[in-house]
């Protein structure tokens, strides 16, 4: 979301600096002296939005692990009668409950539009992932046992003027259409974290690893074709409302496209 930022920078010596955190805060979208921080030895971090519509959430636990996220959540109220959480907790703060829980294992309990960052003061060591379709990407660049990471890739491109660009990766995606890299940006240095990816680092190590793929195994169970459409429509109207916000007026433009009419039937419901 172009409304939405996000940003963690780990500084070692002979790596980033309190200038390089302020560089990149500033080349966030809708950066403001009233950005919610983060703070901690050896960490910091920022998360921006606009006055109005979805936010941006960070969140602290009493034993020094930080969450900063956006996200739109699936299944949030199942999820936070799970944890234990007011059903009204800010995703972050679910997040943190998700983590006391069950540790970086956590992405295997959450769906729906999200990336995280995790800085646990314990252990000085950031986790952070992106949603198993790649809706809410992370940029990230490593500099000196460094690392800075972003959902705007923009912010890591136009704070250091040293970025220059990729142009294998140019050629593939004039020639492919793609970058053939998953990873790959069209700047040098700067790295996606795929969709369903985990991001791990500690000491100064990196480590990324997929954490989710598509089950294609399964049994294909038939089924009369009355019940199958009292299951879609009870999907769909569950996917509806997880799109839904908790507050304020709901406006949708009917272009006179054929998936409107129901995604609007389905928001009445």
């Amino acid at each position: 979301d172009n409304q939405l930022g996000l940003l963690g920078l780990i500084a070692r010596e002979g790596s980033f600096d309190t200038q390089d955190f302020e560089a990149l805060c500033r080349a966030l979208p809708f950066h403001s002296a009233g950005d919610s921080r983060v703070d901690e030895p050896g960490f910091r971090g920022a998360a921006t939005h606009a006055d109005r519509g979805p936010r941006a959430t960070t969140a602290r636990s009493a034993d020094g692990v930080s969450a900063l996220t956006v996200a739109r959540l699936d299944a949030r109220e199942d999820l936070a009668r799970t944890l234990g959480t007011a059903p009204g907790a800010s995703d972050a703060t679910l997040l943190l409950a998700a983590y006391a829980r069950w540790g970086a294992g956590l992405v295997d309990h959450l769906s729906g539009d999200f990336c995280f960052l995790l800085w646990d003061a314990r252990t000085r060591t950031l986790i952070a992932a992106t949603d198993q379709f790649g809706a809410r990407p992370l940029f990230y660049r490593e500099s000196g046992g460094g690392l800075a990471i972003s959902n705007a890739l923009t912010a890591l491109r136009d704070s250091d003027a040293g970025v220059a660009l990729d142009e294998g990766a140019i050629g593939e995606t004039l020639t492919l259409g793609m970058i053939a890299d998953p990873g790959g940006t069209l700047y040098r240095g700067i790295r996606r974290l795929p969709e369903a990816h985990l991001l791990q680092w500690r000491d100064g190590v990196l480590s990324v690893a997929r954490y989710w793929s598509p089950p294609i195994d399964g049994p294909l169970l038939y089924r009369p074709r009355a019940a199958l459409a009292d299951e879609f429509r009870d999907l769909f109207v569950r996917a509806v409302a997880d799109r839904l916000p908790p507050e304020g007026e709901i406006g949708i433009l009917m272009s006179g496209r054929l998936d409107l009419r129901p995604g609007a039937a389905g928001g009445a419901r």
